[in-house]
């Protein structure tokens, strides 16, 4: 029965890793790519759309974006966070 339980937990687990492995977050890296290409449009004399404009203005007041995770870091905390699932199924259940 504990085997049972266990693989029906590493199933769960399967699951649950395969969804955060597709899912996207802003990283630190596509900030930066963001701001550069605002600046080439800038160089280019290139139309900049609403949300590029109000980047650019935020860029010129000084303020910086939140604080965004790279994609090694994000990475590193995914595969954590499955170990840290698998070992949950590893334990006996508390009785």
């Amino acid at each position: 029965m504990n085997r049972q339980k266990r693989n029906n937990c590493l199933i769960q687990v399967r699951k649950r890793a395969g969804m955060t492995k597709n899912f996207r977050v802003m990283t630190q890296e596509h900030v930066l790519y963001l701001n550069r290409d605002i600046w080439n449009r800038v160089k280019g004399s290139i139309k900049l759309s609403k949300s590029q404009l109000t980047r650019k203005q935020t860029l010129l007041e000084g303020k910086s974006d939140p604080k965004y995770l790279s994609f090694r870091e994000i990475q590193l905390k995914k595969k954590k966070d499955i170990v840290l699932m698998k070992k949950e199924c590893a334990k006996p259940p508390s009785q």
